[in-house]
């Protein structure tokens, strides 16, 4: 109580400088103007997150010497502060300390939620800047009267939480990603159950950026980070707003905010019940990853029909085989792909038994990289690269080609071709239609994780050197030709990439979701990240992800793997698991984790597929269940024993789902919500069971409705509340 006081009476005694408000929220100014001091509800100042602890930007410049200092509202004057129109600008001056102009413009667009910042940089002559934080959130902790409740949320992937920012963070620790790339979205909120702050940028032409929160002593700074072009950096006009607004609750209530503006942006313009995806993948089949070498050198790959007819059998459901370990020398190693494994015969014979099963063929490419080197089948690539691939290889700004790996390690040394290069468009291409030769569905291109590269500083390819939009048209372009050639091809032919990227889901069929992973990649690092289902909420009924080759399957039993299985579940994702160089047949699968996926295929094959596949997210772990604590050697975790989650229809029906994932029967009192729909009588019906079994709850009833539900263990069951 004592610091809510005392940020209202900072609030009414005027210390702040300036302000601006809109009907949702108002922002305030320190006295001197540097500083972002406060963000609040309107007519709540004591829900004041910020403390101004920070500088409202933070610049990086090359000087004519090649040195780059750190320019911030510190190494200047006080800024000149004039009002205009629908908001305020302040114009920071050039100084010894501080070599360049800064304008930071904020508006108040009428009738909008949001209050929009825009900054502006010209430079002193010679020098450049790379990249600029702004606005930079400096926000204290706790966020209200307890810690517990503090929550993160960060659209790094399928989306991240971090929880208790205060405990798991440690003063220094990062957390970033870039856009297109590793954040799948252009947003991030931080706040308590009670109310938040949120930032985006609002950019529906792809610049590339890069998101940023970190520890301070004091609490966490959040700030989106504008990369530039060399040629760009003497003068810079954020081409884009940063949106900044405050809401009510949980991160739902700021993912509200961020789909008021997504989904008017192009990428929106179809849902998935207006697209043509293939019907195998309508259908929503389990996808089961499976390595064609298997780790005990067994000559598994005739094997492979039998064995994906196995987990038909078991599930009831059609596989989509995703064919591990394919390529010609080994996994991963690229462009040299073909003949595959065993030789094309070989491997046309085996997909063609599996689809007369009524089974999916699918497998990954390894994006735009050149393996060079692979210690552990003694692979060396060098000659050709120099001959073929350098010129147009990702380069360094000193123009040699960007590196990554090692020889003895993962996926070996390798380099990474620029997406604007007519090498890449010709390298996906050729393979995609190779891969269709030998009888596959369809391709991932994976490692190109959310469709984002490296920023390339050659100036032969055709681009701008570094940092800029024509990443994401590059690869766009690319992509699109992928998919063009591919169903020209075949009707049956779906296209995906690793992880979901919003500005590509016209062209997605599906994307590899990792909604589940607990204290892995994309939830590694510090902040012990929470799953949350970020993306799914906001792009649900857009953008169709499968299970993932993450969610291992297992001979015994592996409490977090049945989380896993949970989570494609209530997360609307198509049944999925792994088991990669080992082979686990399906008889062999451990009996809870064979039941809930089973449960899961069973809904399905019940044709609920408008809420589970191609429904709208209204709500996630509703069903307020007793947490299980998970730990591994990074960390742990209170997670729900019986996760849950909501879906609308396009008919206007509701599907709340659960999947009890302990080994005891949990008994829910529920309240079901309208979530806004029409009003009007409801008739519920239950589904449970691997049968499934189907069952009328109530002919008419009004939502909200109260309503006691039983689960066994490892049950899934999803109540329908249709329009009567």
């Amino acid at each position: 109580m004592r610091l809510v006081l005392v940020v209202c009476l900072l609030a009414c005694s005027g210390v702040y400088g300036a302000e601006l408000s809109n009907a949702r929220c108002r922002l305030a100014f320190s006295e001197d103007g540097r500083s972002l001091a406060a963000l609040a509800p309107a007519g709540k100042p004591e829900a004041n997150l910020l403390s101004g602890a920070e500088t409202m930007y933070q610049a990086y410049i090359v000087t004519p010497d090649g040195k780059e200092i750190y320019a911030s509202p510190k190494e200047t004057a006080p800024p000149k502060q004039e009002r205009t129109t629908d908001g305020l600008r302040l114009t920071f001056a050039s100084s010894p300390h501080h070599p360049a102009t800064v304008v930071c413009s904020f508006t108040a667009p009428a009738g909008s939620p949001f209050i929009e910042a825009r900054v502006s940089v010209t430079c002193q002559p010679n020098c450049t800047l790379t990249s600029i934080r702004f606005p930079v959130l400096s926000v204290t902790l706790p966020c209200g009267a307890t810690a517990e409740d503090d929550e993160i949320a960060f659209a790094k992937c399928d989306g991240s939480l971090f929880k208790n920012p205060s405990a798991l963070f440690k003063p220094g620790a990062v957390q970033q990603g870039s856009y297109p790339g590793g954040m799948s979205m252009q947003w991030m909120a931080c706040g308590d159950k009670d109310s938040g702050l949120y930032c985006a940028c609002h950019d529906g032409e792809g610049w590339y950026k890069e998101f940023r929160i970190w520890r301070t002593q004091s609490g966490m700074t959040l700030a989106p980070v504008h990369r530039m072009s060399p040629q760009r950096g003497t003068q810079y006009a954020q081409p884009y707003a940063v949106a900044l607004s405050t809401y009510d609750g949980g991160w739902m209530r700021a993912a509200d905010l961020y789909k008021s503006w997504a989904t008017q942006q192009p990428w929106c313009a179809k849902r998935l019940t207006e697209r043509p995806l293939p019907e195998w993948l309508r259908q929503g089949p389990f996808f089961h990853a499976v390595s064609c070498r298997q780790h005990d050198g067994a000559d598994f790959l005739p094997q492979m029909p039998e064995y994906i007819a196995g987990y038909r059998k078991l599930l009831n459901w059609p596989i989509c085989a995703m064919m591990m370990a394919w390529e010609k020398h080994d996994a991963w190693v690229t462009p040299d792909y073909f003949p595959p494994y065993r030789g094309a015969e070989l491997f046309k014979s085996v997909t063609s038994k599996i689809r007369r099963q009524g089974n999916a063929t699918f497998c990954f490419l390894s994006g735009l990289h050149w393996t060079l080197e692979k210690t552990k089948i003694k692979y060396n690539d060098w000659e050709d690269f120099k001959r073929e691939g350098k010129a147009s290889a990702i380069a360094e700004p000193n123009g040699e080609p960007r590196l990554f790996g090692k020889p003895e390690r993962g996926v070996g040394r390798a380099a990474t071709i620029c997406a604007a290069t007519p090498l890449a468009k010709r390298i996906l291409v050729d393979a995609t239609l190779g891969c269709l030769d030998l009888g596959l569905m369809g391709v991932q291109v994976d490692q190109i994780v959310g469709g984002g590269q490296p920023p390339c500083y050659s100036t032969q390819h055709g681009h701008a050197p570094g940092p800029g939009k024509w990443i994401y048209e590059a690869l766009y372009d690319d992509f699109s030709e992928v998919v063009k050639r591919g169903r020209a091809r075949s009707s049956e032919y779906a296209f995906a990439i690793e992880e979901p990227g919003e500005l590509y889901i016209p062209l997605l069929d599906c994307y590899h979701a990792r909604d589940y992973a607990v204290g892995r990649w994309p939830r590694s690092g510090p902040g012990n990240a929470y799953p949350a289902p970020l993306f799914t909420y906001v792009y649900h009924e857009y953008c169709l992800g499968y299970g993932g080759d993450s969610a291992s399957l297992a001979t015994t039993k592996a409490p977090l793997l049945i989380f896993y299985q949970a989570m494609n579940l209530v997360c609307g994702k198509t049944p999925g698991g792994c088991v990669w160089g080992r082979r686990i047949e399906a008889s062999e699968l451990e009996p809870s984790l064979a039941q809930i996926t089973r449960g899961h295929c069973a809904l399905l094959r019940a044709g609920l597929q408008k809420y589970l596949l191609f429904g709208t997210m209204r709500d996630f772990d509703l069903a307020d269940s007793p947490p299980l604590e998970y730990k591994s050697k990074v960390g742990r975790w209170a997670l729900p024993s019986v996760p849950s989650s909501a879906f609308a229809s396009a008919d206007g029906g509701l599907g709340y789902v659960f999947a009890n994932v302990s080994d005891e029967a949990r008994t829910l009192e529920l309240s079901l919500q309208a979530y806004g729909l029409e009003a009007g009588p409801r008739k519920l019906i239950e589904y449970r069971g691997v049968e499934p079994q189907k069952k009328v709850l109530a002919e008419a009833v009004k939502l909200p409705h109260r309503l006691q539900l039983r689960l066994e263990p490892y049950e899934v069951v999803l109540v329908e509340a249709a329009k009567a």
